[in-house]
């Protein structure tokens, strides 16, 4: 019973992990777009 549940409870980390990346990603991007303007 534990098996199928953590198998879920994995493939939504996986996911939200790619989300994070992926909202870190363009985060840091905007954040170093402005930085060269600024500059």
């Amino acid at each position: 019973l534990e098996k199928p549940f953590y198998h879920e409870e994995h493939e939504v980390h996986e996911g939200k992990k790619t989300e994070i990346i992926l909202k870190l990603f363009v985060f840091f991007f905007v954040v170093f777009v402005t930085f060269v303007v600024n500059i």
